[in-house]
């Protein structure tokens, strides 16, 4: 491969954009290949830079599952700050179909990191699986004040906000997990508003989803 634009390349990048896509372009190798077949020259090979210029970012590979961490953390992290921000602003409809398609968007856009954190949560350092861990409580807290919110208004007729918010969490959760499946029949703004419809469904306490 030629490493000729490394320089130039390095330099288009903002260092928060160099370290996205070192972990983005990590997560999809991760995927493909697992994660300890994996090698570095492979991953600077990916991102366009050379092993050197890697080594700038990282000192091991096993620096990236903590770059993992930080960038899902920031990224979740800015997602329930937005929407929490819009819960005093609109109805707990408008909300819960809002930060459900915002969800399943964000799913889509960091899938391969989605996938990779599923399948490996069982070889993570207690740490970093703390981590995630915390992460996932939080969006799943996002969804939960928002339906007790509609309960308390009388709007929504769910029973279990618990249950039901675990419930929609995981279902915006397999775009990543499911998408050898669901990327042949659906576009991602489909999918995110079937979402949307069927976590409104479970609001409602309807037995069955009112997909349109």
């Amino acid at each position: 491969m030629n490493m000729k634009s490394d320089d130039n390349s390095v330099n288009s990048l903002s260092r928060d954009e160099r370290v996205r896509q070192i972990v983005k372009t990590s997560a999809s190798l991760f995927i493909k290949k697992g994660y300890y077949e994996t090698t570095t020259r492979q991953i600077a090979e990916a991102c366009g830079i050379t092993s050197g210029t890697l080594y700038h970012y990282i000192k091991s590979k096993d620096d990236l599952l903590a770059m993992f961490a930080d960038l899902l953390t920031a990224e979740f992290g800015k997602f329930n700050k937005k929407m929490r921000r819009d819960l005093a602003r609109v109805s707990p409809e408008v909300s819960l179909r809002n930060t459900v398609s915002g969800f399943v968007l964000l799913i889509d856009d960091i899938q391969d990191m989605a996938l990779f954190w599923y399948e490996e949560s069982k070889n993570l350092d207690p740490v970093h699986l703390e981590r995630m861990m915390d992460v996932d409580l939080e969006v799943t807290s996002l969804f939960r004040d928002i339906l007790e919110m509609g309960k308390k208004d009388g709007r929504f007729k769910v029973k279990d906000p618990v249950v039901a918010a675990y419930s929609i969490s995981v279902m915006c959760d397999m775009w990543a997990l499911k998408r050898w499946y669901l990327h042949d029949l659906y576009t991602v703004d489909k999918f995110a508003a079937q979402c949307a419809d069927i976590a409104l469904s479970i609001a409602y306490g309807q037995s069955k989803p009112a997909l349109k």
